[in-house]
């Protein structure tokens, strides 16, 4: 009887190793030591690219109802952010993309934020931002959004004096830690 005890008991520990080799290389996997996610992460990049030209599309109305363009041609870079209202995400990182316009100094009329969705969700956008940043509320098919091919919620730009996008990332942790980096070179005008 205690043979076969001892038995069972290999087997199961035989069976919680083989687990947790499974486990160990599926987080490996995860967290990107593994050469097989390069597809993977380049397929959660942002789409719009430094370089790219920011255009005003016509027709935009602030969540006041006031006609409403994106500061092209401003000496001075500003911020386009593009947020779903109902994306969890979105919820997230507002507080870091908050910190990142306050630690700057960007003043709302140059932090604009793009939100799709229902506006009858608008409420916790707008009190997350409290005034650091200008609302604007589009559909998904607006010419804002669809130029640019905006497939990712959040995506953050910082648009140099230039009109050209001088960093875009999905991340507003990524934005905080840039930001020194992104808001100097947005700030040199093109040669």
């Amino acid at each position: 009887m205690l043979f076969i005890l001892l038995v069972l008991a290999l087997l199961v520990s035989c069976a919680a190793c083989a687990l947790a080799w499974a486990l160990m290389t599926r987080v490996k996997r995860v967290i990107g030591t593994d050469p097989d996610l390069a597809s993977i992460r380049s397929a959660a990049a942002v789409s719009v690219e430094p370089g790219t030209r920011i255009t005003s599309p016509v027709g935009l109305v602030d969540v006041n109802g006031k006609p409403f363009s994106l500061p092209v041609g401003s000496a001075q870079p500003w911020v386009l952010a593009f947020q779903s209202l109902g994306c969890a995400g979105c919820r997230q990182q507002l507080p870091g993309y908050r910190k990142f316009l306050e630690e700057h100094g960007i003043p709302a009329e140059r932090a604009i934020s793009l939100a799709i969705g229902d506006s009858a969700d608008l409420g916790w956008l707008r009190s997350g931002l409290e005034g650091a940043g200008h609302l604007v509320h589009v559909d998904q098919n607006s010419p804002a959004v669809a130029d640019l091919q905006i497939t990712h919620w959040p995506t953050y730009l910082v648009v140099g004096a230039d009109d050209r996008v001088v960093f875009a990332t999905r991340s507003s942790a990524r934005l905080t830690a840039s930001g020194p980096r992104s808001t100097a070179r947005a700030s040199v005008p093109a040669a």
